[in-house]
């Protein structure tokens, strides 16, 4: 008996040994995100809501356990799965692709936590941006031309090194305050607010999915019915001491804050911890450490989440690796210009909202997924029950907890279903097949442009006031119009619409004029790249360009006379949401061309109509 438990304690170590990276990874990951919450919560509630915490975490462990029966029985990643789910073509993929791209602003505050840490360790006089901007090029770098071990061996490193770390800096911190009064501190100073706003920080943010593809890159095979088991219980052991590790060391920083008093970090550590040996400087270690490798891991798993993805939706003519890194690189891009914006509150806040959203239905996607995988890879029903309670609650938070879905979100997304109506109507009564049939003529061409031009008119009247911003979807009728019939179309669609914003007048008339120009000659070009064969990967990447463009590129250079500083808050508070509403309008278009079997023909405007008919003839 004695060597019976023996030999499944060797084999269940030996197991969880080979998945051991994956979870070490995945606790980073956690830990690096949390770490500056969980030191503010200490220091503003104690461990009054360390049970919040817990529940998020139980929540997320369940998630994990079921990202692993898939991925192990199936062979293959999570997001796989997002292009096979029912409805619209890849919808999955796109909308995970757009939040993992507007979560870059959470990785801005996190390299910006590093870089502070960095220069009060070092004692230094460099700008904390700069130092930001630097961690960004080394973990580029870092990735260009490491392998992915060493990142497995980075996390392992760091885990090991923040753990002792912590350890010593709570037995300094309870050195002056007893641990029994730290249990009690601000135990009764929260409120029904604030717990939404932790549990849906904490339970935000898809970088769990990345779990898949971290296992999968253990085991790239189906994992056979009578090797299940064993693997199974490998992979679940490592996921159970990620999620353990990170537990300990969220309470352990609100152990640490609790005990020091609340306030700023570079404040407070130094002067908490200042009677301890090197106390600050080691505790400014740890959180460098952190943030450093959770950027690095969370840019590495979104830019190989994002490659995969656009691989299998076919939006590619590039290597693997060669994509990897044009989006890995793209993405540090996002997050530096981030940093240089600045971080508003309200952004992020909105962003973690939207996140939680999308993360509550993922776990709606995992309980419809697990009714198809092989019964001996299948969860029961207590997993199925914590999946759907607690996917309910988090889109119930998520929706309550942040007032922008209420102000801005409900009513913007009424106004571009009302606009996906009316070109449903369209496409139901063939107007837009013969809109496109005839473009390359004058009357397809100018009915084209005519209602294109009313709904780019209706994006500037049907904006919604967000904070002193109108937030509009103007942008949203040319890349229509050019998606349709090409970059004429599009940009001629643009000059009505931005004709009509520039009427309004403002410091922001001309960059708003030009962008929407842009935007429909932008739109018209890709398409025709593409050749006219659309999915939501592409639309979405397309809406992010255009955006992107309106807002980093032409409204600075646009606006020479205009105080720099209100140009930098226009910028950082209309990109997100303008960003968002755009996108959602673009796939909603798309969904109706599909359902309706309207085929886009950018090129047309350029050809005879025999001769269009002739290459189409040929091509079947």
């Amino acid at each position: 008996m004695v060597l019976g438990f023996k030999r499944w304690r060797n084999e269940a170590l030996l197991a969880s040994a080979m998945f051991l990276g994956p979870g070490l990874i995945l606790a980073v990951q956690l830990s690096g995100r949390r770490f500056s919450e969980a030191f503010h919560i200490g220091g503003e509630y104690g461990l009054s809501l360390l049970w919040a915490i817990v529940l998020v975490m139980f929540f997320k462990y369940s998630l994990a356990e079921g990202l692993t029966r898939y991925t192990l029985s199936k062979g293959e990643d999570i997001f796989t799965a997002l292009g096979r789910l029912p409805g619209p073509r890849n919808w999955g993929m796109a909308a995970v692709s757009l939040v993992y791209v507007m979560e870059l602003a959470t990785y801005a505050s996190v390299t910006v936590m590093g870089a502070t840490a960095l220069v009060a360790l070092a004692h230094v006089g460099i700008p904390t941006i700069l130092v930001g901007l630097l961690l960004l090029i080394s973990i580029l770098l870092m990735l260009f031309y490491k392998p992915w071990s060493f990142v497995e061996r980075l996390a392992g490193f760091v885990l090991v090194i923040v753990g002792a770390i912590l350890i010593y800096s709570i037995a300094g911190a309870l050195l002056h305050v007893p641990f029994d009064q730290v249990i009690n501190t601000h135990s009764s100073t929260f409120d029904a607010e604030d717990v939404f706003l932790i549990m849906t920080g904490s339970g935000s943010g898809l970088s769990l999915l990345l779990f898949s593809l971290w296992v999968r890159n253990r085991v790239p095979e189906k994992v056979p019915e009578e090797q299940f088991p064993q693997v199974f219980k490998g992979v679940r052991l490592g996921i159970v001491l990620a999620f353990g590790f990170t537990l300990f060391i969220i309470m352990g920083l609100m152990v640490i804050s609790s005990a020091i008093g609340k306030g700023d970090m570079s404040d407070s550590v130094p002067a908490g911890l200042g009677g301890l040996m090197l106390g600050p400087e080691l505790f400014f270690f740890a959180t460098f450490l952190m943030m450093f490798c959770a950027v690095l891991i969370g840019a590495d798993g979104r830019a190989r989440a994002i490659t995969g993805m656009l691989r299998r939706a076919g939006a590619h003519r590039l290597e693997k690796s060669d994509l990897y890194r044009i989006m890995l690189a793209v993405l540090m891009v996002i997050i530096g210009l981030t940093i240089l914006l600045g971080r508003p509150d309200d952004v992020v806040n909105f962003i973690s909202a939207l996140s939680s959203v999308i993360f509550a239905l993922t776990g709606f996607v995992l309980v419809y997924l697990n009714h198809y995988l092989p019964k001996y890879a299948k969860a029961g029903w207590l997993w199925n029950g914590v999946m759907l309670v607690g996917s309910t609650a988090f889109l119930i938070l998520a929706v309550v907890s942040e007032r922008t879905f209420l102000e801005f979100g409900v009513p913007m997304l009424l106004r571009v279903g009302v606009l996906t109506l009316f070109i449903y109507m369209l496409a139901r009564l063939k107007v837009i097949s013969w809109m496109v049939d005839n473009v390359h003529r004058w009357r397809g061409a100018l009915l084209m442009v005519g209602l294109f031009g009313i709904i780019s008119i209706f994006g500037t009247e049907g904006g919604i006031a967000v904070d002193g911003y109108i937030i509009n979807f103007r942008d949203l009728g040319p890349m229509m119009a050019g998606i349709l019939g090409g970059p004429i179309v599009g940009g001629m669609v643009g000059l009505l619409g931005g004709a009509f914003r520039y009427g309004y007048g403002g410091w922001t008339a001309l960059p708003c004029f030009v962008a929407t120009v842009s935007a429909g000659v932008v739109s018209g070009l890709l398409a025709w790249y593409w050749k006219g064969k659309m999915d939501y990967l592409k639309v979405m990447a397309m809406g992010i360009l255009v955006e992107f463009m309106h807002v980093f590129l032409y409204l600075p250079l646009l606006t020479p006379g205009a105080p720099f500083s209100e140009v930098v808050d226009t910028m950082r508070n209309v990109i997100v949401p303008m960003t968002i509403t755009n996108v959602i309008g673009l796939i909603l278009f798309l969904y109706v061309l599909e359902l309706r079997n309207v085929k886009a023909r950018p090129r047309v405007w350029l050809q005879k109509e025999q001769e269009v008919v002739e290459a189409e003839r040929t091509a079947e």
